[in-house]
């Protein structure tokens, strides 16, 4: 995963970017209990 974050010249921000807003929104849903079922065990996966 590193290795697709940081590129030979610069870091890909865009990248980092878009895993952190992924996890910030998994986090409220959790937060928020509006996960179904499905994403509740997709989301374990992802923050694992």
């Amino acid at each position: 995963m590193i290795e697709e974050l940081i590129g030979r010249d610069k870091i890909n921000w865009k990248i980092i970017s878009d895993k952190v807003n992924e996890i910030i929104n998994v986090l409220n849903k959790i937060e928020e209990g509006t996960e179904d079922e499905k994403e509740r065990t997709t989301n374990r996966k992802l923050l694992e």
